[in-house]
């Protein structure tokens, strides 16, 4: 490394340092500045599954990051799981499952069972991977062999979004069915919807003796593992995307930034400050004093105790601005997530166009009240291609591209 690029990486480095203690808000950290749709960390390790850039790796905290993906040949990544010496990769738009046991330095194929489906939920109990897939073929799979050989669950034809555990049970979000428990691995399955009153399950955290669930419309917590309540009606309108645990503080990505609650869940407060633009919060890990967050605009962190300090009641989560966000998975097959922020009353439409300009699907024609949406595009019956999705709400039009690989 050149005397420039030593002094570069030195000004880069005490700049992210200065902000992070002086101004007390998240900080961008390293130079990918895609989406982010996974954290795990292994030791003093951390490893980010992206949207296009494969794996990253840092060793420092997520202060800085480098290319951990040789051998992934798809280098879209929504879930990571780490299993004893193992690290496992769930790519979308095909490819299936990567496993590396060398910390990243190579992966290998590891899709015997699974074949190349989309796997967007990993979980390890013990010495069982589960894979969380969805599309056509949608279910919770199991490797008893560190990902040498899968064999289906009784979770089967299951749009999966999440998978969590308490260390024992496995628990299982889904798209429109909810969530389900299994305390044999699978084997046999039990509905947990009682109390539940959105069914779009994206998150599990475990807190002692209480678990919560991040849905498309807030957060629930449970604390006897088959009934739910709303956690904070403040969270209401919020899709929650994911959790992390740091002692008695619990933190939750969401469509819109970082939530705190200090009092295991009765209150949720936002502490968003810092992310300039890049607010979908789809991955958190704890790495020693800081929080990371993995976001659609790069990887982010911010010490811990500065959150918990700084953090004040604020049950207000309406949006203050309309706004529509990149769909994710992107590129994905067949479905996909828009959201999509009201902040008034307003007569909304949400319509998707192929590339010749021509309507393909009216995802939405009425009024909305304020509040966080999202909108899920099934396009199933569709060829594979680029295509456009559009949003009008009052004064409101915004218009982004979506890709459907097939």
């Amino acid at each position: 490394m050149n005397i420039s690029r030593c002094i570069s990486v030195v000004i880069t480095v005490l700049t992210m340092l200065l902000a992070e203690h002086v101004y007390g808000q998240w900080v961008a950290t390293g130079t990918y500045t895609g989406r982010v749709y996974s954290l795990v960390t292994k030791g003093s390790e951390i490893f980010a599954g992206t949207n296009g850039g494969g794996v990253l790796l840092s060793t420092n905290s997520g202060l800085t990051w480098t290319a951990a993906s040789t051998g992934l040949s798809n280098p879209y990544v929504w879930s990571l799981a780490v299993s004893d010496t193992n690290i496992f990769a769930g790519t979308i738009g095909g490819g299936g499952i990567f496993r590396t046991t060398n910390d990243g330095k190579s992966w290998t194929d590891a899709n015997t069972g699974i074949g190349d489906a989309t796997v967007a939920a990993l979980a390890v109990i013990g010495s069982n991977v589960f894979a969380g897939t969805n599309g056509f073929a949608g279910g919770v799979y199991l490797s008893t062999d560190e990902g040498a050989h899968w064999s289906p669950t009784s979770a089967t034809n299951t749009y999966v979004m999440s998978l969590g555990t308490d260390g024992v049970n496995l628990l299982i979000g889904t798209y429109g069915n909810g969530a389900l428990l299994s305390p044999d691995n699978g084997t046999s399955l039990t509905t947990m919807n009682t109390g539940l009153t959105n069914l779009f399950v994206q998150a599990f955290i475990v807190n002692g003796a209480d678990l919560f669930v991040g849905t498309g419309g807030g957060i629930f917590m449970s604390t006897d593992g088959s009934t739910w309540a709303l956690s904070d009606s403040a969270t209401l309108k919020t899709s929650v995307l994911s959790f992390a645990v740091s002692g008695s503080n619990i933190f939750a990505g969401i469509y819109g930034g970082v939530l705190l609650s200090t009092d295991n869940g009765t209150t949720w407060n936002p502490v968003d400050s810092g992310f300039a633009g890049n607010p979908n919060v789809y991955s958190l890990v704890v790495s020693g004093k800081y929080l990371i967050a993995g976001t659609d605009g790069g990887v982010y962190r911010r010490p811990i105790s500065q959150m918990v300090t700084a953090v004040s009641k604020n049950g207000n989560l309406r949006p203050t601005h309309f706004s529509l966000s990149q769909n994710y998975p992107n590129p994905f097959n067949p479905t996909t997530i828009i959201n999509y922020d009201i902040p008034r009353l307003s007569h909304v439409t949400l319509i998707i166009y192929d590339i010749l300009g021509r309507q393909v699907e009216e995802l939405m024609n009425g009024e909305k009240a304020p509040g966080r949406y999202q909108a899920m595009f099934n396009a199933s019956n569709l060829p594979s291609g680029v295509y456009f999705y559009r949003l009008q709400a009052g004064p409101y039009s915004k218009a982004m591209k979506l890709l459907l690989l097939k």
